[in-house]
């Protein structure tokens, strides 16, 4: 897929959503993506460190699942 069919797949998408919280937390994420911000790892809780760790310990352990694997295994949260 072309860099031009990404973007106006993307686009299509957004513009068929309609859950204002999704909307949101979409802005969010690409906001994200887009910034040069850098997230100190002060500013962040004591759960986001905890899960931070614990997620590469496990990917140093091998403990690791596809991508596809994922969204199998956790699809409802994707339904809409």
């Amino acid at each position: 897929m072309t860099k031009t069919e990404i973007k106006r797949n993307i686009h299509t998408k957004v513009d068929l959503l309609e859950d204002d919280a999704k909307l949101e937390n979409l802005q969010e994420i690409v906001d994200f993506f887009i910034s040069d911000e850098v997230v100190e790892w002060e500013s962040l809780t004591d759960d986001e460190r905890k899960g931070i760790e614990e997620g590469s310990k496990d990917a140093e352990e091998g403990r690791l699942v596809s991508y596809d694997e994922f969204m199998k295994k956790h699809e409802k949260w994707f339904q809409k």
